[in-house]
């Protein structure tokens, strides 16, 4: 295949995928919520524009641009320290300070606990933990957070 073929593919991909993320009021009602209580950011691997993802769920608002930290814009991708800690230097946090969220057990478990930050674990999957690494919390569905972080 020639690079133009690629890249027609790869836009199509990207375009395509784009169509299927949609808002959903429980996430988008969840992250309201949190970014009342707690400064928000986001750091992905995306191979895509996280910004445009953000747009198509609802929370363009929410997380600005430099709220965003991207691994093709850094250089370096999770699970590379130096990912988590731009996104600390950015907030002036110490990763003590900071909780982390996410759905891979490496890249959003692991690594941010190794950084020294502590970490919620998104087990869509209800599977074992993989390691001995013990997260704050483990939920199976993100919108369960609300009662780990904001029940009183």
């Amino acid at each position: 295949m020639d690079m133009e073929s690629l890249d027609g593919l790869d836009n199509l991909f990207l375009k395509t995928s784009m169509d299927f993320i949609t808002v959903n009021d429980a996430i988008t009602s969840l992250i309201i919520d949190l970014s009342r209580n707690f400064e928000l950011g986001i750091v992905t691997n995306g191979l895509y524009d996280p910004k445009q993802k953000l747009i198509n769920m609802g929370l363009g608002e929410i997380f600005s641009d430099d709220k965003v930290f991207h691994a093709e814009q850094l250089g370096y991708r999770k699970p590379n320290p130096n990912i988590y800690l731009k996104a600390l230097e950015y907030f002036d946090r110490k990763p003590s300070e900071t909780l982390f969220i996410g759905d891979s057990w490496t890249h959003d478990v692991i690594a941010p606990m190794e950084v020294g930050m502590e970490a919620i674990w998104v087990n869509v999957n209800n599977v074992l933990p993989p390691t001995s690494h013990k997260p704050f919390a483990i939920v199976s569905y993100i919108a369960e957070i609300r009662d780990v972080l904001l029940s009183k």
